[in-house]
């Protein structure tokens, strides 16, 4: 696990002058130990490519690689460019989904270095990308057959808008009226609000093309 970025502060860092606490390397190794798998942290990696390869490179030992933030197209993004220049062939880089549009997936191409995993820096994303995209990956890694979270049909407790063109995965809590389960939103859906993930208890997945789920659908 690598995370990114000149403003990331450890927990017990100096967080004045805008630094931020560094929360999804913890996040994300308690991800990991839920599916079984040992994590190895490789700390914070400056915006810079030096430093970003250096620790990358303490990490090729391992099954896969996971990295948050660095991914996207900023002058400071470095991830995708110091992968590839370490021999990873990059399979795709961005998914039309939200949020974690900025993803990026490789494999080393001599094969005998882990699976790459870039992920988007915001926490919200950071999750939703491992949960959605990570996590089935480390699962079948392990030998296992069953992937993915069990999923519910559920019935709206409110109406939903977006834009069309990405998928939503919509942070939701899950309540029992009788024979039905109510789905309602967790509140702001922003990518930086890590309370969405904390109080949710699903993903509703609201279609690409879809614009509008009404109260009751």
């Amino acid at each position: 696990l690598l995370s990114g970025g000149d403003e990331l502060v450890e927990p017990d860092g100096d967080v004045s002058g805008g630094r931020i606490v560094s929360s999804n390397s913890y996040t994300l190794a308690a991800a990991c130990r839920e599916v079984g798998a040992r994590s190895r942290y490789l700390g914070i990696a400056r915006d810079e490519p030096a430093d970003i390869e250096r620790r990358v490179r303490a990490g090729l030992g391992c099954d896969a690689l996971v990295s948050s933030a660095g991914v996207s197209v900023g002058d400071r993004d470095h991830v995708r460019s110091v992968l590839e220049s370490l021999g990873c062939k990059l399979e795709f880089w961005g998914v039309r989904m939200k949020p974690g549009y900025p993803f990026v997936f490789g494999r080393f191409v001599d094969r005998r270095g882990p699976l790459g995993f870039g992920l988007p820096g915001n926490p919200v994303s950071a999750t939703v990308t491992f949960e959605v995209l990570v996590r089935p990956a480390l699962l079948r890694l392990a030998g296992r057959r069953a992937l993915h979270r069990p999923q519910v049909r559920a019935v709206l407790g409110e109406t939903l808008r977006k834009a069309a063109g990405r998928l939503h995965f919509v942070r939701v809590r899950l309540d029992r009226d009788g024979e039905r389960v109510v789905a309602r939103t967790t509140g702001s859906q922003s990518s930086g609000v890590l309370r969405s993930m904390t109080e949710c208890q699903g993903l509703l997945v609201f279609p690409a093309e879809a614009t509008c789920l009404a109260e009751g659908e």
